[in-house]
């Protein structure tokens, strides 16, 4: 949906089909996504209680033609494996984040496979929050071999590289 209102002003989410080399019948996708940031938005822990993220609106309607897109995917190629990664700009729990995953009936976040004390990928005014996530679809999440990890290299520490921190996923096909 190059064309759709959601993504009016902001950043595009490029799609690549890749094809193993090794089985040329299994077709991976990979949908990346920088889906709107919070600036705008009230601080979490500031004097506004409870905190809304007005910003989540707008996260929403980019999630939902992304959610639709791989149900798309999976309609055309019920066997596909798809994979949709990036900076989401949001928290897990967060509206935006349902809407993507589709209740978790369309992907899965890998974030919640790690243990609580990981699932940071960056940290705001001290709070440690993830907001880099690697969702993917059921074909992946269902084999034994899929495992994601937050390399924490950044986000721990002061004259860092970037304010967020890479995740990892590792699978097989």
């Amino acid at each position: 949906f190059p064309l759709a209102d959601a993504f009016n002003g902001s950043r595009r989410s490029p799609v690549f089909q890749l094809q193993l080399k090794e089985n040329p019948d299994v077709s991976v996708y990979l949908i990346g996504a920088h889906l709107n940031s919070k600036l705008g938005d009230v601080d979490l822990w500031g004097s506004l209680q409870p905190a809304v993220p007005g910003s989540d609106d707008r996260r929403s309607r980019m999630a939902a033609r992304i959610n639709e897109f791989v149900r798309w995917i999976e309609s055309e190629n019920p066997q596909a494996n798809i994979i949709v990664l990036g900076d989401f700009n949001a928290l897990a729990e967060e509206g935006s984040m349902s809407v993507l995953t589709g209740g978790e009936t369309v992907l899965r976040n890998m974030i919640f496979t790690l243990p609580e004390n990981m699932r940071y990928t960056t940290n705001h005014n001290g709070n440690s929050q993830p907001l880099d996530y690697i969702f993917v679809n059921r074909h992946i999440f269902a084999r034994d071999c899929t495992k994601s990890e937050v390399l924490h290299m950044n986000s721990d520490y002061m004259g860092r590289i970037s304010d967020h921190d890479p995740v990892m996923l590792q699978t097989c096909f």
